[in-house]
């Protein structure tokens, strides 16, 4: 290889691609040799390359300006480009989405010291039996919106559950809280129990805290049913 200009132009000379003229322009490697095109993506690929392990240069993006075509390297340097910027909007997102949860979960108003009632127990031993005994603080706030309790009043409650099951686990019918599946939700790792993506028929690496919210209302407007039932029922028990 022989430099034409200074770090702009070089000429690669090979038997893969003899007299193949590739220029560095705009922070690209373009080719305006004809010849160079003729080649198949994969050898214009290899050619651009050897002439960076040659030069040292450091592009990542080949340009074919006589047939106005991208090369597969151009195309893949796009797609990535294009993933991380889907990902960060998608982040941005959900960190607003969060924010969103905090903020209503600390406008949740309970007295302290008061015993959880029916509802908002059924709830939280759901949540603790079928999905995990470690809600992190997201899933904190989620539980607290869902049964008004306070996010102290729910760790308390769910902290509480857990040294009353190591006390008594050698009685106990449901799974023990050391048989635990460590998987990321929403890029956090997350303790859970191994039969919940069974249950939710959900991927490991799909899990996210919308999903947990969408399964916390949907069980939630369960309890909810049950309750006005058994307010009816209790009514009806009384006037009779």
């Amino acid at each position: 290889m022989s430099v034409l200009t200074p770090s702009t132009s070089y000429l690669l000379e090979s038997t893969i691609c003899p007299t193949s003229l590739i220029c560095r322009k705009d922070g690209h490697l373009i080719s305006h040799d004809r010849r160079f095109h003729s080649y198949p993506e994969k050898v214009q690929e290899v050619a651009v390359i050897m002439s960076l392990m040659l030069v040292g240069g450091n592009s990542s993006t080949v340009i074919s300006q006589s047939s106005n075509r991208p090369s597969t390297v151009s195309i893949k340097a796009e797609q990535s480009k294009s993933e991380r910027a889907r990902r960060q909007v998608a982040q941005k997102a959900h960190d607003a989405m969060r924010k969103k949860w905090k903020a209503r979960a600390l406008k949740v108003s309970s007295a302290e010291r008061t015993i959880a009632n029916w509802f908002q127990s059924a709830v939280m031993a759901w949540a603790y039996a079928e999905v995990t005994p470690y809600p992190d603080d997201v899933w904190t706030d989620l539980l607290s919106i869902a049964v008004n309790r306070t996010p102290r009043q729910v760790r308390n409650w769910f902290s509480d559950k857990r040294q009353m099951d190591a006390r008594q686990e050698p009685r106990l019918e449901m799974p023990s809280n050391r048989d635990m599946r460590l998987i990321k939700v929403d890029n956090r790792l997350m303790r859970v129990r191994p039969g919940v993506l069974r249950m939710f028929d959900i991927a490991e690496d799909t899990w996210t805290d919308l999903q947990f919210e969408t399964a916390l209302e949907a069980f939630a407007r369960t309890q909810e049913a049950k309750k006005g039932d058994l307010e009816d029922e209790h009514g009806s028990c009384k006037t009779a």
